[in-house]
């Protein structure tokens, strides 16, 4: 019986190369099995091996050298690796399920809770009107209690303890909160800006026009009030002249030295104190999320309403918002604090003239002289305003811009 050929290879030769797939385009790739030519040339396969060595094959010579007979070195490595599994996945779920995907990341300290990538940003208007109003309440019950404990002293004690109760329950709170904020103390205090001359002289001759105004306005409320609100007005009129009493009796004086501390107590300390709660602290951190007219609206409205004189609130809302303006057009609190002192100083000026023989109320003004002092005082401080807004640069705050950032204004009496 004729056995079938065998077919012998020179020794080195790979005899898979011979039934490669470049040969026989029939065969598949990377299967894991080897095949072997049967009698009637057609591939016959044999059993996979899982050694990396191919076994020596019973009709090639037994000494084969080792190095040569690792054939698997002359097939490339694409022809050993596994076609990549096709994903029956529909492309839709695909897509939904990227689109829904959440990330999220464990601490690794073992804790349960589970961060969100995306925090929330920071809350600058909640912080900004949650901080004015709890510190200007505390300092209105602990003023309080400080009048009470000087009501069996004199005077001059008494305007001591209001210029120390604005220190520490005014100032000092607004300096400390301030340090919570992402914005720091250096960002909601402005230290960045520098204030120009021009600014400077602008700045305090829209004050003097605001004054103007303010004399002109409270003639042009005394004679224009409907009669029908006239029972309203005396009412509110009763108020504020106990405010001006109150202040008067403060303030008042007939020697340098009353005049100096009334300066002091009434003008420098609710200058720097009211100037950092409101136009740092509060406006400050409203500039965040509002555009900025908005910011020194609603922090000029605020600041008027605070001081609960109603008949002086349209004159206090119109220095807030001037104080406002000048704050953010120089970047920074001196000139609005200047500003501010010079504001009270005229005003304590006019409570201590009476004593010295000079009467200063604007109660004895013709409503045609009243017209025109608020005419020329409003066109005074406009000016001002807008020759300080066109010669200026506008700059941009040195802090990060917070993503809830939109893309896109006296009364006689001491404020």
């Amino acid at each position: 019986m004729n056995e079938p050929p065998h077919t012998s290879y020179p020794l080195g030769e790979n005899p898979a190369n011979e039934h490669s797939h470049e040969k026989n385009p029939q065969l598949p790739l990377g299967d894991g099995a080897d095949y072997t030519p049967s009698s009637d040339g057609a591939p016959e396969p044999t059993a996979a091996i899982a050694s990396p060595q191919r076994m020596p094959s019973a009709h090639a010579s037994s000494e084969i050298p080792e190095e040569e007979n690792a054939s698997s070195d002359d097939i490339p490595p694409t022809a050993h690796s596994s076609a990549p599994e096709q994903d029956s996945t529909p492309l839709a779920e695909k897509q939904t399920a990227e689109h829904n995907e959440i990330f999220v990341t464990v601490p690794d300290d073992g804790d349960d809770d589970i961060s969100v990538q995306a925090q929330e940003p920071f809350a600058h208007a909640k912080y900004g009107f949650a901080a004015v109003v709890s510190i200007y309440l505390m300092y209105q019950f602990a003023g309080g209690a400080l009048h009470s404990l000087a009501r069996n002293h004199s005077s001059a004690f008494d305007i001591v303890l209001q210029g120390l109760g604005q220190l520490l329950f005014m100032l000092v709170p607004a300096i400390i909160v301030m340090r919570y904020s992402p914005l720091k103390t250096q960002g909601l205090m402005r230290s960045s800006g520098e204030v120009t001359a021009l600014q400077w002289g602008l700045g305090l001759l829209g004050i003097f026009g605001i004054q103007i105004f303010d004399a002109g306005f409270i003639v042009l409320q005394e004679r224009l009030m409907p009669s029908f609100m006239m029972p309203v007005y005396q009412q509110l009129r009763s108020w504020s002249d106990m405010v001006e009493q109150f202040y008067r009796t403060s303030f008042a004086g007939t020697t340098p030295w009353e005049a100096v501390r009334a300066l002091l107590i009434g003008a420098v300390v609710p200058a720097f104190a009211e100037e950092v709660l409101f136009r740092g602290l509060l406006q400050r951190s409203l500039e965040e999320v509002y555009p900025i007219r908005r910011a020194v609206i609603v922090t000029a409205m605020i600041f008027g309403i605070l001081h609960f004189n109603p008949l002086s609130v349209v004159p206090l809302i119109l220095i807030g918002a001037y104080l406002g303006f000048l704050a953010y057009y120089t970047q920074s609190l001196a000139l609005p604090i200047v500003a501010h002192f010079l504001n009270n100083a005229i005003a304590i000026v006019a409570l201590y003239a009476p004593s010295q023989g000079v009467e200063m109320s604007p109660y004895g003004i013709s409503l045609g002289r009243g017209v025109l002092l608020a005419v020329f005082g409003t066109t005074l401080f406009v000016g001002a305003y807008l020759l300080i807004r066109r010669l200026t640069p506008q700059k941009q705050p040195t802090t990060t811009i917070s993503p809830q950032k939109n893309s896109s204004e006296a009364s006689t009496a001491v404020v």
